[in-house]
């Protein structure tokens, strides 16, 4: 009799200590996934602190490209006047014509690929010597045909409300032609960011 109870200890203590095991084991496989969704959260926040801080440059930089395309529309600027206008212009990166766009976001086809882009408009990349982010730019006109700008193929300008003057004959003034510059910036690790404004010279 006493044998026997000593058998069902023995039998009891090695199903306890292959209880146990199993339970050291399932904690240890917990630990571990708790451990990789911690690394994973943690790279996880740095890949989006680093987006965030790129999207801060990249808005810097895209002002950078949007001041210089917009100088050319000031007094002496290359694309000051109607007629300059008129005509696509390669080497200022200037269409004078909407340019084709078949993606969701609105960008301009020609700049989605910088290779294709580089070999049609000419004018010099922007680089910032301290990021290394390059920007291109391209200037549009709202037109869907090249020569003097007229209301039937332009889009133009809201003149809604002008102060000052009740006069009906002012219904009849032409509204300014729009104007768009779509800015695409190359940063670091193969990031790429487009920045899109319509603007009247």
């Amino acid at each position: 009799m006493h044998l026997h109870q000593k058998d069902n200890l023995a039998g009891m203590r090695q199903k306890q200590e292959g209880l146990i095991l199993m339970v050291a084991l399932i904690v240890l496989v917990a630990m571990t996934l708790a451990g990789i969704a911690l690394v994973r959260s943690v790279d996880t926040s740095n890949v989006i602190a680093g987006n965030l801080a790129f999207k801060r440059g990249t808005v810097q930089a895209s002002e950078i490209a949007l001041n210089t395309a917009r100088s050319k529309f000031q007094t002496g600027g290359v694309l000051f006047g109607d007629e300059v206008r008129n005509l696509d212009n390669k080497t200022q990166n200037y269409s004078a014509v909407q340019l084709a766009v078949n993606n969701p976001r609105g960008i301009p086809d020609i700049l989605v690929n910088k290779a294709t882009f580089d070999s049609q408009f000419t004018a010099p990349r922007i680089t910032d010597p301290n990021t290394n982010e390059e920007m291109r730019y391209v200037i549009e006109r709202l037109c869907t045909r090249s020569g003097p700008s007229a209301r039937e193929f332009c889009a133009l300008a809201d003149q809604t409300s002008i102060s000052g003057s009740d006069n009906k004959s002012i219904l009849d003034l032409t509204s300014p032609v729009l104007f768009r510059v779509t800015v695409r910036v190359d940063g670091p690790r193969n990031t790429v960011s487009f920045t899109q404004t319509t603007f009247v010279p």
